[in-house]
């Protein structure tokens, strides 16, 4: 979910990463809560999901490259508070309509078409970071200049994926990924033991940097905030950027959990109430944006 985080904020520099861990935080906080106790497949695990992480990251890239003269970059919080809260509004409006039936009618090849431009969009952002290409160089600048990589990047990338592969056929009660993020962690370490630089958090291309938070981004500061700059910046021009990625995040969202709540069915010869479980995961998606938290599934 920290990562989902990073990956919506990392267009808009290093000063908002930490809002990203934040948000990846409440995130996970708030759905899981919301929609276990609100949603109607007892056994559904809810979290900021990779859907809501690439929606919302193509709009702060679109905000910055082509809005950059109208938006702030200062509102994009903001204003990913409000596509959030008109997402969940929108779930609750399709569970009210009985939307959920209509899972049943959305054709497998579509969802996995579109879980799989989600995969290379997540695939392509992480590349420079496997690489350990300096942040200041866009992704196929850095692919043609073999020169920036990092072997000692490439070497903590390969020792997590080599672990996060084979760990499940040695260690079964231990979840691999967990056991693959601790194995790239110390490998890390092992390596800075020959370069100490990688051990400074300044100019390291190979860490996110320190992560700092201020007064106003403690919950209560982020609840006072969001209601604040809701009542002083909202007007016609901010709904129609954020109605469309709004509608995109609500629709994926519920695919999302729907197909898995079908999913879930055939493995637990259980039945889910579609339509109770769009209305969890609506509030889900209301209580952590209030919390400004990011969406889930």
């Amino acid at each position: 979910a920290i990562a989902f985080g990073l990956i919506v904020y990392n267009s808009l520099g290093n000063e908002f990463l930490s809002i990203g861990a934040l948000s990846g935080i409440l995130g996970t906080i708030a759905i899981s809560f919301s929609a276990a106790i609100f949603g109607g497949s007892p056994r559904l695990i809810s979290a900021p999901c990779a859907p809501a992480a690439a929606v919302l990251g193509a709009f702060v890239l679109e905000i910055v490259h082509t809005k950059g003269n109208i938006i702030d970059p200062q509102m994009i919080p903001f204003l990913i508070f409000l596509i959030a809260l008109i997402a969940g509004i929108l779930q609750i409006i399709f569970a009210l309509l009985g939307g959920g039936k209509f899972i049943k009618y959305v054709p497998y090849p579509v969802v996995a078409g579109y879980l799989s431009g989600v995969g290379i969009i997540i695939f392509l952002g992480q590349l420079p970071k496997f690489l350990g290409i300096p942040k200041n160089y866009k992704l196929f600048e850095g692919l043609l200049h073999p020169h920036l990589w990092q072997t000692e990047g490439i070497i903590v990338g390969v020792v997590t994926i080599l672990v996060m592969i084979f760990a499940s056929k040695i260690i079964k009660m231990i979840p691999a990924a967990i056991i693959a993020l601790v194995s790239g962690i110390i490998t890390y370490f092992i390596i800075s033991l020959f370069n100490s630089e990688l051990l400074n958090l300044t100019g390291n291309s190979l860490i996110i940097g320190p992560l700092t938070t201020t007064s106003s981004q403690n919950i209560a500061g982020i609840i006072m905030s969001r209601f604040f700059e809701f009542k002083n910046s909202f007007n016609l021009q901010i709904a129609g950027i954020i109605f469309i990625p709004a509608l995109t995040l609500a629709v994926l969202l519920s695919i999302d959990t729907l197909k898995t709540c079908v999913v879930l069915d055939a493995l637990t010869r259980s039945r889910h109430n579609s339509n109770k479980e769009l209305f969890g995961q609506g509030i889900g998606n209301i209580c952590y944006s209030i919390l400004g938290g990011l969406p889930g599934a």
